[in-house]
């Protein structure tokens, strides 16, 4: 979870791009730990516009075939995270270096591994009862 609102990320973005504040007087003004923090909202919202400092409340999910175009892409250009990350469109340049690491280890295998927690079994057949019920309904 992040430690700074959508709203306050914006209002300091935008005040930084008048150009008449540093970003080490804006870390101080509005108590984020560091400069650099705001230089790094700067360079997403440069690059992705408002999507690149907002929070996700929704994880996508990607495909195997465009976390391994991804990682090829950055070999071919010799590109950054950061870079890579406002190509595609990824406002967390972090997530590209674990699939990297990940592809480095173990190879194409390291994608199909699930990710996360596993589903609870309980909340599973409930779910599978539901979507019974719902089939059922769907067929009168």
């Amino acid at each position: 979870m992040s430690k700074y609102s959508d709203e306050l990320k914006s209002l300091v973005v935008k005040e930084y791009n008048t150009g008449v504040v540093s970003s080490t007087k804006l870390a101080k003004k509005y108590g984020i730990k560091s400069g650099n923090e705001i230089l790094k909202w700067v360079k997403r919202y440069r690059g992705l516009g408002f999507k690149g400092i907002t929070k996700k409340y929704i994880n996508e999910k990607y495909s195997n075939e465009f976390k391994i175009n991804i990682i090829n892409y950055m070999k071919h250009n010799k590109a950054s995270y950061s870079e890579t990350s406002f190509h595609f469109g990824i406002s967390e340049s972090s997530i590209i270096a674990r699939w990297k690491k990940e592809y480095e280890n173990h190879g194409v295998e390291a994608f199909n591994n699930p990710h996360g927690r596993p589903i609870n079994p309980v909340k599973k057949d409930k779910r599978e009862k539901i979507k019974k019920i719902l089939t059922r309904e769907e067929e009168l």
